[in-house]
């Protein structure tokens, strides 16, 4: 029984697996089932999201600075662009009032809004064709090379996109360089 690697399981555990698998072979349809989730491989651990939540969403999102904001279900109640940050004005399911601030932005866009402000998830990429076609008309316009701007996190260079989806299957879509909340 290599699968299974010391220490992970007590020795009680081993002992009635090696029992099921060396008894009837009906049973060990039955184990085949359980040992699926006996990995015998070191694997990543997700983020197990928050207990609070009607849909937990686990995944990494604590590794793009939002992992605090509960994105299902929340409202979004306004959106305000100044010249380095769009700010995103929400209530959680919780009734928690919260700012989604995206510092360093180039681009935003709003696609199929009807009627709903009510988020259904949020998600960070690293690459998306609005991405490519927001540097695309930078350099169009300004050439290969950027020149700097009047805001540091823009100045970076290094761009993600938050992709906020609304239950009525709207998406707005934002380009900055840093995501937080507040």
């Amino acid at each position: 029984m290599d699968v299974i690697r010391r220490g992970r399981l007590g020795c009680e555990s081993r002992r009635l697996i090696h029992r099921i698998l060396a008894s009837q072979e009906h049973l060990i349809h039955s184990i085949q089932l359980t040992t699926s989730t006996l990995t015998a491989v070191p694997t990543v651990k997700l983020d197990p999201g928050d207990p609070r939540r009607r849909c937990r969403m686990p995944g990494h999102s604590k590794h793009f600075g939002l992992s605090d904001v509960l994105w299902a279900d929340a409202e979004i109640k306004s959106i305000s662009v100044g010249y380095g940050e769009v700010r995103i004005s929400l209530v959680e399911s919780t009734g928690k009032t919260r700012a989604v601030l995206c510092r360093g932005y180039i681009g935003y866009q709003m696609t199929g809004f009807w009627d709903e402000m009510v988020v259904e998830r949020a998600e960070v990429v690293g690459s998306d064709q609005f991405l490519q076609e927001n540097i695309g008309n930078l350099q169009s316009r300004y050439g290969q090379e950027l020149p700097d701007t009047g805001c540091p996190e823009r100045n970076g260079r290094l761009w993600k996109i938050l992709k906020i989806h609304l239950s009525d299957g709207a998406i707005l879509k934002i380009v900055a360089a840093e995501f937080s909340s507040e």
